[in-house]
């Protein structure tokens, strides 16, 4: 870092500032003199000659650049030596690089003795959470290196001569061809990216002077040239890709294949008829391909920073860029099938024009204009973010996550308005046991013969594929997600939602798999002109347990072959189609005011607290069992149209938990019984008795309560069935305990609601029956509850706090 007295002592000399500020001044000259110092002091020659050749520029598409100087750190960069502390002494370092160097120095991180595969090796540690530092500007820096922007850059001119030399550095947006005063011309690829003349590409010329490829394929690389003639062909068969040409496939240094796609239309699966879509125009991506393991190559894609977006008339609407336009991964090709990719866009935006362009296309076709693109202006987003890295284990198996992110998405319209802001959206996915070889196998059969592998063994064959496919989970993520009306009249917030699921195993040795899947939400709003509504939070979750594939499989293959099961087949297969099920639901903060247009609000209803949950076990088994839970609590009154009882009557509190099992689902399975009870020959209510009786079924109402402003009931029971003697039938049994406090002031409330004298004359007096028969206990708060202790046995006979009922409800109804 410069100071008033010179160059930090970091650097090992210190020079005095001068005083002159004129264009030769020392001002200018102390950078280049330190340049020159830090260049003595690597070893390396000043000012030694270079040779060089002079070169014609036969061809250029596009814009091409050569750097010019300075000729030190030229030298510097041939030899792989550049570092910060080198292009700070020649005063090519911006000044908030110098600042980022020092923040990192509290981390024991030097900085300026970085290059270019240092600085990216520290911007991984940034993004894996290793290392607190400012993302941006490091990748800043990286762009700085890898773009060689502290050189000084010139434009080569079609026809033009240049002398170059081994230090010479290209770059551009384009492709030149150049032809030196001896030899091939040599070919230098904007795609990839700075290139020196030993990087270039030798051209041989064919019988009309065409540049042709200077070097054969091996038989290697002509079994993959093969290879991907094919996937390409596929691809363009499907409909969705179109070339211009020929891929060209040249072997590169380091057992690496080189393949440049000729001009690439790409159909975005954006279909909103027949005659419409939009395409994607690429300017000859280039794929790399490193075959020392030629079965599974790694790669990489290189695309254009710029992709000119057309429609399917062929003019251009838009434009997409992206900061990085770079794809890596691993390809295996016995399996078809990606094992690893890693993507990192940079900053992304999509432009688009407000009215076509009149540029001419060979892409023509119906005139149907782009929906909406005379409204939405630009789409732009921090990056896309994209990792999948498959790893095979010793038993053959793969697994691996796969993560990806997009960030900080803005949608803008032409007239300035954000209708749409997104935070993030992230997806994992986790998978664990795929065996991919059996998976491509299978697929292979499949395609063969699809016919003849379903009619000999359809089962079989649906039983290997479920087990190929392994297990794992997924989860979607949305934050901070805002959407705006372009007209003002109405918008969402949300804060955060999460969407889970998992497929597991059920068991070891077993095909059956269990399902979950949660879903949750926080601080989610929505107001237009007739509603306003907010939820502070919400969670469902849910799952299948035991589910049968295979079951599912034939009910969906009989469906399909277009027969007809049997009924009592159809409802044996739906036993075992899945074991058991789980829902549950928690809202808590929710709330619909309606309208909001009046200064107090309007009408309104409010849920401080709701839960339901219902289970379902033992579904696959002829006695199933179920369970149910329901709560709200702290709710306002329901809007007033909607709201069919009193204030004094509305439950801020309701709660509900009941268990049954031994449930009779196994009668339904029975072919001889269900014929039966369908030919009058057997009685449904006797049967149903039989069933429950020998299900040693239970109904369990464990509580149910409710609290109103004018009072409180509350209950808890047990129901059987049960039979009479070894000679007679079965009946119901049970026992239930209610309790109610206040039960004066609810018969009050409930008779002010009545619509004639007499309804409230007969409630009144159904009131003053129930306090006969309850028994009175006084609480601690002086309220009064009256307790009923009903049971009912198998004799058909019920008490009521020990007192028979028959006898009760005679002298009432005398």
């Amino acid at each position: 870092m410069l100071t008033k007295q010179g160059i930090n002592p970091e650097s090992g000399f210190d020079i005095p500032w001068g005083s002159s500020t004129g264009r030769h001044g020392p001002t200018r000259r102390i950078p280049m003199l330190c340049g020159l110092l830090v260049l003595a002091m690597s070893g390396l020659p000043i000012g030694a000659a270079i040779a060089d050749t002079r070169y014609q520029v036969l061809e250029l598409g596009d814009t091409v650049e050569r750097a010019t100087g300075p000729v030190e750190l030229l030298s510097l960069d041939a030899d792989a030596a550049i570092t910060l502390r080198a292009l700070r002494a020649f005063g090519k370092l911006p000044d908030e690089f110098n600042r980022l160097a020092l923040s990192l120095r509290g981390s024991g991180i030097d900085l300026f003795a970085a290059g270019e595969k240092e600085v990216e090796a520290l911007l991984g540690q940034v993004r894996a959470g290793s290392l607190s530092a400012d993302a941006e500007a490091l990748e800043r820096l990286l762009q700085l290196l890898r773009q060689r922007d502290y050189l000084d850059w010139q434009p080569l001119t079609e026809g033009e001569q240049v002398r170059l030399s081994d230090t010479t550095r290209l770059r551009g947006q384009g492709r030149a061809l150049l032809q030196p005063e001896s030899g091939e011309p040599l070919l230098f690829d904007s795609h990839l990216g700075v290139q020196a003349l030993s990087d270039l590409r030798a051209m041989d010329t064919d019988v009309k002077g065409l540049p042709t490829p200077a070097v054969a394929l091996s038989s290697r690389d002509e079994e993959i040239r093969v290879y991907w003639h094919e996937r390409l062909d596929e691809a363009r068969e499907a409909g969705w890709l179109y070339m211009d040409g020929e891929p060209e496939f040249t072997p590169l240094p380091g057992d690496q294949l080189r393949v440049v796609l000729p001009a690439v239309s790409l159909r975005t699966p954006l279909d909103l008829g027949p005659h419409q879509g939009i395409m994607l125009m690429l300017d000859s991506p280039v794929m790399t391909l490193d075959m020392g393991h030629a079965a599974r190559p790694a790669f990489e894609i290189r695309l254009p920073a710029s992709i000119p977006v057309h429609d399917r008339d062929g003019d251009e609407v838009g434009l997409f860029t992206m900061g990085r336009p770079v794809l890596t991964g691993v390809w295996a090709r016995d399996l078809d099938t990606l094992l690893k990719v890693t993507v990192d866009t940079g900053p992304m935006q999509l432009g688009m024009r407000p009215e076509p362009s009149s540029q001419p296309s060979a892409l023509k076709g119906a005139d149907v204009p782009l929906p909406g693109r005379d409204e939405l202006e630009q789409f732009a987003a921090e990056g896309l973010r994209l990792t999948l890295d498959l790893a095979q284990g010793s038993d053959g198996r793969f697994k691996g996550p796969l993560e990806m992110q997009l960030l900080g998405l803005t949608a803008k319209s032409v007239h300035g308005i954000v209708p749409l802001r997104l935070g993030a959206v992230t997806l994992k996915a986790d998978y664990q046991d795929l065996d991919l070889v059996a998976l491509n196998q299978l697929t292979e059969q499949l395609g063969d013969d699809p016919e003849v592998l379903f009619l000999q063994d359809p089962e079989g064959f649906f039983s290997r594929m479920i087990t190929a496919m392994g297990v794992g989970g997924t989860e979607l993520g949305i934050s901070d997600l805002e959407i705006r009306n372009p007209d003002g009249a109405g918008e969402m917030h949300l804060a955060l939602a999460r969407l889970g699921s998992r497929w597991l195993s059920s068991g070891p040795e077993r095909l059956e798999r269990d399902l979950q899947i949660a879903l949750s939400m926080e601080n989610w709003r929505f107001e237009d002109d007739e509603m306003r509504f907010g939820l502070d939070a919400l969670a469902v979750e849910g799952g299948l347990q035991r589910i049968s594939p295979v079951t599912l499989f034939k009910l969906g293959l009989a469906s399909a072959m277009g027969g007809e099961l049997p009924e009592e087949e159809v409802l044996r297969l739906s036993q075992s189609l899945v074991g058991g099920f789980r829902l549950s639901v928690d809202l808590k903060g929710g709330g619909v005011q309606m309208p909001t247009g009046s200064s107090e609000g309007g009408e309104r209803m409010e849920v401080g607290h709701f839960s339901f949950g219902l289970d379902g076990t033992d579904l696959d088994t002829p006695t199933p069992g179920l369970k149910l839970a329901y709560r709200h609590q702290d709710v306002t009154q329901i809007l007033a149209d909607m709201n069919p009882l009193p204030e004094g009557l509305f439950p801020g509190l309701v709660e509900i938990n009941l268990s049954a099992t031994g449930l009779p689902a196994g009668m339904l399975a029975d072919d001889a019984l269900m014929t039966q009870i369908r030919t009058g020959q057997v009685d449904v209510m006797e049967a149903l008795i039989t069933q429950l009786i020998s299900n040693a079924s239970l109904l369990a109402l464990d509580k149910v309560l409710i609290d109103m402003p004018a009072g409180r009931i509350s209950m808890n029971g047990r129901g059987t069935a049960e039979r009479l003697s070894a000679e007679e039938a079965g009946m119901l049994a049970g026992t239930l305990n209610i309790e109610v406090r206040d039960l004066d002031a609810l018969a009050e409330q409930w008779a002010a609601q009545a619509g004639h004298e007499d309804e409230r004359r007969q409630i009144r007096q159904m009131a003053a029956f129930l306090k006969m028969m309850g028994e009175p206990r006084q609480e601690g708060s002086g309220e009064t509850v009256h307790v009923f202790r009903i049971k009912a046995d198998t004799r058909g006979e019920i008490t009521v706090n020990d007192n028979d009922l028959a006898p009760l409800l005679e002298g009432f109804g005398g």
